[in-house]
């Protein structure tokens, strides 16, 4: 039976390592936790995300210059 499961902790009362830990030692080698890597960005594409955002503030100070000067 493969399943998932999602809790909520306090991390400021106990840390996530030591949650995984022991869910893990609990089940003998029947769970296995993972731990979402907050470095890590969720979108894939944020390297094109950047890109078009860069190109679209280029062009607005672009026009926002052009209009200052006419």
């Amino acid at each position: 039976m493969a399943g998932k499961v999602e809790t909520s902790i306090d991390s400021e009362v106990t840390g996530l390592r030591a949650v995984a830990d022991a869910v893990e030692n609990s089940g003998a080698g029947c769970y296995k936790v993972v731990l979402p890597n907050p470095y890590t960005r969720v979108s894939s594409d944020y390297g094109a995300e950047v890109g078009h955002m860069y190109q679209l503030f280029l062009w607005s100070c672009a026009f926002s210059v052009s209009s200052i000067t006419i």
